[in-house]
């Protein structure tokens, strides 16, 4: 594979691989299902992560140094995707460590930081409400066992939630340290063209977590960032957005009512180039919704 870079081609014909291994052929279908309802973008971050691990799991560091350049022209006019809750990261990360020019030959790097913040379900009183003119099905006494209590389901998947709040609670940042202290080494004058930094369900951001955005940013000479569902976290980013300045070139706020201090702080983001907004059904903002 390596002396065949097309090999790691997204959308090579994998037909003569197929010869050989068989058994492959499954995966190809999958693939080939996935991209009908993917867009090329999902599709690109797939298969590239999962060349990527293949390729750093089965190598260590000597053998690593080998097939950098093959990677590197591999990954060249693609993106990365890199989140705080995503564990295919450590491989890639400490491969960014030994290679930061990685982050040159990449159209982007998007990174994704998710939070806490329970979304709202549907409670077990509201759901029977809907479905209680279906009436109560007829089942034959021997078959009510294989049927389980929608109620008791839902307390189950209730308890499972709350248990795994509170193991997530135990992280103290957004941004974990783990998740800082190999994109922290990258040199400053190694930078990609364009960050995009996601930020999705965050309750609060702490001081450390302001300081470990404002790292993040330094990554890259323009800055795209997009916050869903995230109730006055850039207000509390507005440090971090001000020492940004003219790199901030977009801005995309989901389901995020704005304060009026953030409204002002949105108005006076005197370098972006694109700018949206969609705010709760509940909100009316005094600021203009045009793109």
């Amino acid at each position: 594979m390596t002396q065949r870079p097309t090999s790691f081609d997204c959308w090579a014909d994998a037909t003569p691989a197929l010869v050989h291994h068989p058994d492959l052929e499954l995966y190809r279908d999958l693939f080939v299902q996935g991209s009908q309802i993917m867009d090329p973008e999902q599709m690109s971050h797939l298969t590239t992560e999962l060349v990527l691990n293949f390729v750093l799991s089965l190598t260590n560091a000597e053998t690593r140094s080998s097939i950098a350049s093959v990677v590197l022209n591999f990954l060249t006019g693609k993106h990365l995707l890199l989140s705080t809750s995503s564990h295919f990261g450590g491989r890639m990360f400490v491969f960014l460590k030994v290679y930061p020019e990685t982050l040159t030959v990449l159209s982007h790097l998007k990174i994704s930081i998710t939070g806490k913040k329970k979304s709202a379900t549907m409670s077990y009183s509201e759901m029977a409400e809907c479905m209680s003119n279906l009436g109560i099905p007829k089942v034959e006494e021997d078959y009510v066992p294989a049927f389980q209590s929608l109620e008791q389901m839902f307390l189950t998947n209730q308890a499972k939630q709350e248990e795994i709040s509170s193991f997530s609670a135990l992280t103290s940042h957004n941004i974990p340290d783990s998740f800082m202290e190999n994109l922290a080494s990258i040199p400053a004058h190694y930078k990609v063209p364009v960050l995009k930094l996601h930020i999705h369900c965050v309750d609060a951001f702490q001081d450390r977590d302001s300081e470990r955005l404002l790292r993040l940013f330094s990554l890259a000479d323009r800055v795209e960032l997009t916050v869903w569902d995230s109730l006055g976290v850039l207000g509390q980013l507005e440090a971090a957005v001000s020492l940004c300045g003219e790199r901030l070139r977009a801005l995309t706020l989901h389901q995020s009512a704005l304060s009026h201090r953030e409204q002002e702080l949105v108005t006076a983001m005197n370098a972006l180039e694109s700018l949206e907004l969609t705010f709760p059904d509940d909100q009316a903002p005094g600021i203009d919704r045009s793109h």
